[in-house]
């Protein structure tokens, strides 16, 4: 048998995921924490724009946390949907519902301890982010499970830093900074290893 050079080998890739943050929501616009508020007028209009994108793709599988903003910004969409909690926001325990700037007036401890270490601390009643990050990485794995080639994960911000972080392998302690705005998708090819072979990023003007 002939060995083929470099120039025969055809490169096989695992899966394409395409990342994205729900529409903004009312607690968005308020500036608040957690809650499970629904969808603001722009977030509706993103949620259109994201199913007359990928409402063209065939086989997708499109998966959601269980909280409501996530579930209304894939309510467009044509394909099945399935929930995962472990999708869900960081859980911000008795800072839930308030401002960053009620929780500094309100629990100046809370706020300075988690400034000093974000990564580690724990919201009362709540999560740190590595909490986030071992349920997060316990979806992922799961993935490799899947049949679809293709999959949409309409998640929220600190779980998609999460998510982002783990498949670059990058450092913990910088996960809770990665910029994950808000009406944008990041589109994800792993190869079989399920190692990182592009990235790309689409912009959706609201």
């Amino acid at each position: 048998m002939s060995s083929l050079d470099n120039s025969e080998i055809l490169f096989t890739y695992n899966m394409d995921i395409f990342l994205t943050r729900h529409g903004e929501s009312v607690y968005n616009t308020l500036g608040k924490l957690g809650g499970n508020s629904g969808l603001s007028k722009r977030g509706s209009i993103y949620a259109e724009k994201l199913a007359n994108y990928f409402n063209k793709y065939d086989n997708l599988k499109v998966i959601t946390s269980k909280l409501d903003r996530t579930i209304e910004t894939a309510a467009p969409l044509i394909f099945t949907k399935e929930s995962q909690i472990c999708l869900n926001e960081i859980n911000a325990g008795i800072c839930e519902h308030f401002t960053y700037e009620e929780i500094k007036e309100k629990y100046p401890n809370i706020n300075k301890s988690r400034s000093l270490d974000k990564l580690n601390y724990r919201y009362p009643e709540g999560e740190s982010y590595m909490d986030l990050i071992e349920r997060v990485d316990y979806f992922i794995n799961d993935l490799k499970k899947f049949s679809n080639k293709k999959i949409l994960i309409i998640a929220h911000q600190a779980a998609l830093r999460a998510f982002i972080g783990l498949l670059s392998k990058k450092s913990y302690k910088d996960i809770p900074y990665i910029s994950v705005p808000l009406h944008s998708v990041k589109h994800i090819r792993l190869d079989n290893d399920f190692n990182i072979i592009k990235t790309e990023s689409i912009i959706f003007e609201i």
